[in-house]
C-alpha cells in the first residue's frame, strides 16, 4: 500500500470516529431534552395540583369560618335569651317576696287588732292625755288601736296607724340592728309611764309578770315591718326570740336606767 492509500484509509478512519462520536453527542443531547422536558410536565402537573389543593383548603377554612361565626350568633342569642329569662324570674320572685311580705304584715295587724279585746276600753282611751291636749299621746294612740273592736271611732284606726309606724320611723334610725330596734320601740312606747315596766319581761316568766300581750305583738309587727329581710327568712322566729331576749335584758337593767326601785 503506498503512502496516499495509507493516507486515505487513516482519514477515512478519522471520519468514522467523528461520526460515532457526534453520533454518541447528539443522542446525549436528545436524551437530556427529553428529561428536561419530564421534569417541565411533572412540575407543571404538581404546580397544578398544588393550586388546586390550595383552592380547596382554601374553601374549607371559609367554611369553617362561617359556621364559627353562625355558631357564635347562635350562642349570642341563646344566652341573652336565657338572661332575659333569668331577669323575669328574679322580679317575679321579687315581687312575689313584696307581695308575701305585704300579707304577713296585713295578717299581724289584723291578728294584733283582734287579740285580747280586755284592753279595748273607752276608759283606757280616754284616760291618758299629752302635754299638748289637741293631741293625743302616744301611748294613747296605742290603747285606741283597740277602738274598732269596741265599735266606739272607726276613725281612730288610719291615724293610729299612721301615727305608730312614723314612731317606729323615728327608732329605726337611730337602731343598729333589729334587736336594737325591738328594745328602743318599747322604750318609746313607755316613755310616759315608765313605773309600769317594773317587775315585768316579755312572757311573766321568773316570777315576773307579763308585758301586755298587745304590746309585744304591736311590736313584733313593726319589726316584720322594718326588717323583713332578717324576719321573713327561715330563721325569722329565731331572730324574734333575739329581739324578746333584748326586751327582757333591758326590762332586768332598767331600774338602773330608770331610777325606779323594784320591790322583790
Amino acid at each position: 500500500m503506498d503512502k496516499n492509500e495509507e493516507r486515505f484509509s487513516k482519514r477515512a478512519r478519522m471520519n468514522e470516529a467523528d461520526d460515532d462520536s457526534f453520533t454518541e453527542h447528539n443522542g446525549s443531547v436528545n436524551l437530556l431534552i427529553r428529561e428536561e422536558s419530564a421534569v417541565k410536565d411533572e412540575d407543571q402537573h404538581t404546580n397544578s395540583s398544588n393550586d388546586n389543593g390550595g383552592e380547596l383548603y382554601e374553601q374549607d377554612v371559609i367554611q369553617l369560618v362561617k359556621h364559627l361565626h353562625q355558631t357564635v350568633k347562635e350562642l349570642s342569642n341563646e344566652n341573652a335569651q336565657l338572661k332575659k329569662r333569668i331577669a323575669t324570674m328574679e322580679v317575679e320572685k321579687e315581687h312575689k317576696m313584696r307581695l308575701n311580705n305585704l300579707n304577713n304584715h296585713v295578717k299581724r295587724f289584723i291578728d294584733v287588732s283582734t287579740a285580747d279585746q280586755s284592753f279595748c276600753s273607752h276608759t283606757d282611751c280616754a284616760e291618758i292625755s299629752s302635754e299638748d291636749d289637741s293631741k293625743p299621746s302616744m301611748s294613747m294612740l296605742i290603747r285606741q288601736k283597740k277602738l274598732p273592736l269596741c265599735k266606739y271611732d272607726y276613725s281612730h284606726e288610719v291615724q293610729v296607724s299612721d301615727e305608730y309606724i312614723e314612731l317606729a320611723e323615728t327608732v329605726r334610725s337611730r337602731s343598729v340592728s333589729h334587736k336594737n330596734f325591738a328594745k328602743n320601740l318599747l322604750q318609746e312606747i313607755y316613755k310616759d309611764r315608765k313605773q309600769e315596766l317594773v317587775g315585768k319581761n316579755t312572757r311573766g316568766k321568773r316570777g315576773k309578770a307579763p308585758l301586755p300581750k298587745d304590746i309585744v305583738e304591736i311590736i313584733k309587727s313593726l319589726v316584720w315591718r322594718f326588717y323583713p329581710n332578717i324576719m321573713d327568712s327561715p330563721i325569722g322566729e329565731t331572730e324574734w326570740e333575739l329581739c324578746i331576749a333584748a326586751i327582757d335584758e333591758f326590762l332586768r337593767r332598767k331600774k338602773s336606767l330608770y331610777g325606779v326601785k323594784e320591790t322583790l
